[in-house]
């Protein structure tokens, strides 16, 4: 308990060798691409996701943060396309955050041969991660997060949402003053 207690009041004054004044604005995010296949018979899978952040320091070391992300999977005569739009903030400690997102999705999947459906879906994110230093002002974002819905699916789709995913990211993000 005391090593404990000794390690978060050391983590808490290296923190504020390195604090991100209040001010700064951080633009940062991340974009993926990537094509799997179940089998040799099966069509490819492709996925597409691109997420900017955009996010302003309210008080030192405390971002407040706009979110987008845009996914777009494919495979065969299918495809699918989701966005969300979401606010939230972290919490920096010398280089190591975690923070919390609210995020609502708006989803359409599309048959070639029919029509499509819509709905909706509202989440919550945790996340944590660390930035590695590149140069000044510009780092290397390495984190995870886990993402689950709440309250009911809106549009086509009804029920609640009990949706959960578990995520390893990567990114980059600047830091101007």
């Amino acid at each position: 308990m005391k090593k404990g207690f000794l390690i978060i009041i050391t983590l808490l004054i290296l923190g504020g060798l390195s604090a991100f004044q209040e001010g700064t604005i951080n633009v940062g995010g991340s974009l993926s691409y990537a094509v799997s296949k179940l089998n040799e018979d099966a069509d490819s899978h492709t996925e597409f996701s691109f997420k900017p952040q955009f996010g302003y320091f309210v008080m030192e070391n405390l971002v407040g943060d706009v979110i987008f992300e845009l996914n777009h999977v494919k495979q065969g005569d299918h495809g699918e396309t989701t966005f969300l739009l979401g606010i939230g903030g972290r919490y920096f400690i010398d280089r190591f955050y975690a923070g919390a997102a609210f995020l609502q999705q708006g989803y359409r999947y599309e048959f070639k041969s029919s029509s499509a459906y819509k709905w909706s879906a509202s989440y919550l994110e945790l996340k944590a991660g660390h930035l590695i230093p590149v140069v000044e002002m510009l780092y290397v974002d390495l984190g995870v997060n886990y993402r689950f819905g709440i309250g009911e699916y809106g549009g086509d789709v009804g029920g609640d949402n009990e949706w959960t995913q578990f995520r390893f990211m990567g990114g980059l993000q600047f830091f101007f003053k």
